[in-house]
């Protein structure tokens, strides 16, 4: 993958990002719907099924409250109190309605408000006749109108016997008082047989009535069969009782036909036929919709742990992709970037140890790290040309100072052979005369030394020449080292700076991934999940920051040894330009002896030419004698300069070729 670093990094963090998002948008949906199935079961479900089910609780409370009343209602203040709850129940309903009605559909709601009314209407029906004499028409009539005449019918027997009990006269009268009697008591017992069965309806009772009256009819057909022995008084009497029994007979019948009829208690009826219908349609509609909310608010739940089981699943897979991952990752950059920076870090301390001459690292990538290892490998392949270089320059220096000094000492030596020959020539002036042809062969012969004296100072100005320029390649060498491993310093510096910013970054990610962390921890069991994650990348953030401190260190370790290369540079440069400074004296000098060569030849040349005038310039001779003899003296001194100079020309390429042993290039 041909990336930088930072890249690289980037990359894995924008890879960490997406498995963040997608998870995240992942567990939104499931939350959204979880939010939806709970707005629903909170808002619509929940809210229904309990309307509903305080709409039925009402409507059997009412039930019971007008049940109450039909059974109490003849105590006044029970009557009042139950009546009033009924109404009381009936406004709570119609205030529960409109909560309903926004849960619900209109056509539901109107067929429930349909049914509300119709039980309304029914409980104030119930209220208004359960104790009115419309309710119970069959007692209604007994006691107003059937009970009376018996009432009076059972006066006239009353008076019957009361008169009957006065009358003297016994036998058939005794008789007739007992019929009397029996058909008193026969009728008072039918009428109480009729109130039981009024109260509760049962056949025993009307067959008990049956029979008494039978009885009673009897009495009755005796009584009018001895209508010749009553007295016109108990005449008058049964007379108004037959009447009043025409009129009871008909009445009790219609009694006991309306006891015996469905309408017999209007209130039951009215309670049986459309209060109850209307009260359990109501409820079976009320049913309906909490059935078919419950349903929904199942749906709903069941929805619920699905969508939590969702986010669960999807916070597990993401937490294990993003721990694979970070792994993969990790383990990836730790791979590459560790392996390449030791491999960096043992060729920076193989360079810092003098060893120059092992072959290139092979470059991977062209990240940073690549554009290390190049300048790395460029910096191993200058250093080992430039040392290489050096020592072949050195040695030549070496080789030139050793002949440079093998010439002076051989004019030095020629010099003081001919201070020597000149003493002797001043010793033997008197001889001069005598021995001219000598003295010119003498001077021909220190000519031709001169010229090779001359020569050989030449070939040694020529090669300090040579070794000047030598040091100034060398010094040029030296200055492009420099610019290189400067280059090379600064190339480091740069990846200290990435390293740093990567540093930055991971400890943002670090405090991004503490804060987020904190933030799961407040959620609870929800952001357990996200709290893994959050740690596996504070972990992975941690991590980074050491592989960084890591490169950090080696980066400094190249630095320095980068700087210890420079200095060692430096410490050449100035070896090199020392001795390009001592290399000039000495052809300066070399230049000065060559002159003085020169000019001394001329001399002997001319001392030559004079030879054959000896005898008559021999004062000028002895002042050329002195000239010479000061000619020969600082010949002499320069020489023994020169030797001292390239003495310590030789001394300086000696170390020079010291220090660059410590390098190897090969």
């Amino acid at each position: 993958m041909n990336l930088t670093i930072s890249g690289k990094l980037q990359l894995s963090f924008v890879l960490l990002a997406v498995l963040f998002m997608a998870s995240a948008v992942f567990t939104y949906r499931n939350v959204t719907t979880v939010e939806q199935y709970a707005s629903s079961l909170l808002k619509s479900d929940l809210p229904t099924v309990d309307t509903s089910r305080g709409i039925q609780q009402s409507v059997q409370a009412s039930l019971s409250s007008i049940r109450a009343y039909m059974l109490l209602g003849g105590d006044e203040e029970a009557s009042s109190r139950l009546s009033e709850d009924v109404r009381n129940i009936m406004a709570s309903t119609d205030e529960s309605l409109p909560t309903l009605q926004a849960l619900i559909s209109e056509q539901d709601f109107q067929e429930i408000q349909s049914q509300w009314d119709a039980v309304k209407v029914s409980l104030n029906k119930l209220i208004e006749l359960s104790h009115s004499d419309e309710n119970l028409p069959a007692h209604n009539l007994f006691i107003n109108e059937a009970a009376p005449i018996a009432e009076v019918a059972l006066d006239q027997l009353q008076s019957l016997i009361n008169e009957e009990s006065g009358n003297p006269f016994g036998g058939d009268r005794k008789r007739l008082f007992k019929v009397y009697a029996d058909s008193y008591t026969s009728l008072a017992n039918a009428l109480s047989a009729l109130r039981d069965f009024l109260l509760y309806g049962q056949q025993d009772h009307l067959d008990k009535y049956h029979d008494l009256i039978k009885y009673h009819n009897q009495s009755v057909a005796e009584i009018d069969s001895k209508l010749d022995r009553l007295t016109d008084n108990d005449q008058s009497l049964w007379s108004l009782f037959k009447e009043m029994q025409q009129l009871y007979f008909p009445l009790a019948e219609q009694v006991i036909a309306l006891r015996q009829s469905p309408e017999w208690n209007e209130s039951n009826l009215l309670m049986a036929n459309e209060l109850l219908p209307a009260a359990d349609a109501l409820d079976q509609s009320l049913e309906t919709i909490v059935l078919a909310q419950q349903s929904r608010a199942d749906q709903s739940g069941q929805g619920i742990n699905q969508s939590i089981k969702n986010v669960l699943t999807t916070m597990l897979i993401a937490a294990a992709l993003v721990l694979f991952a970070a792994v993969a990752i990790s383990k990836y950059m730790g791979n590459t970037i560790g392996r390449r920076v030791k491999n960096l870090s043992e060729r920076a301390k193989t360079i810092a140890s003098g060893d120059v001459s092992q072959p290139p690292l092979t470059v991977v990538g062209k990240d940073e790290l690549a554009d290390l290892t190049d300048s790395i490998n460029r910096m191993n392949q200058s250093l080992a040309s430039i040392v290489a270089g050096v020592s072949e320059k050195a040695h030549q220096v070496d080789t030139s100072m050793g002949a440079l000094l093998e010439s002076a000492q051989v004019t030095s030596s020629n010099v003081e052979h001919q201070q020597t020959s000149i003493v002797e020539m001043g010793s033997q002036l008197d001889e001069i005369a005598l021995a001219a042809r000598n003295t010119l062969d003498q001077a021909n012969q220190s000519v031709q030394k001169l010229s090779d004296s001359k020569g050989e100072i030449e070939q040694g100005r020529d090669a300090l020449e040579q070794n000047k320029v030598t040091m100034e390649s060398l010094h040029g060498s030296i200055e492009t080292a420099s610019t290189q491993v400067t280059q090379l310093s600064k190339e480091s510096e740069a990846i200290g700076r990435v390293t740093e910013v990567i540093e930055g970054l991971a400890e943002q990610t670090n405090l991004l991934a503490l804060n987020a962390a904190i933030e799961a921890a407040r959620a609870g069991d929800q952001g357990r999940g996200f709290a893994v994650v959050a740690d596996e990348v504070r972990m992975l953030a941690t991590r980074t920051t050491q592989s960084t401190t890591e490169i950090n260190g080696i980066i400094n370790a190249i630095q320095r040894s980068t700087n210890s290369v420079v200095e060692e540079i430096e410490h050449s440069q100035s070896l090199a330009e020392q001795g390009a400074e001592h290399i000039e004296k000495a052809v300066t000098r070399l230049l000065a002896t060559t002159e003085q060569i020169g000019s001394l030849n001329e001399q002997m040349a001319e001392l030559a030419a004079a030879a054959e005038q000896q005898s008559h310039a021999t004062n000028s001779i002895t002042g050329l004698m002195s000239d010479i003899t000061q000619s020969v003296d600082e010949v002499s001194n320069n020489s023994q300069r020169a030797s001292e100079t390239s003495l310590q020309v030789k001394e300086q390429v000696t170390e020079l070729n010291q220090q660059m042993a410590t390098f190897k290039t090969a």
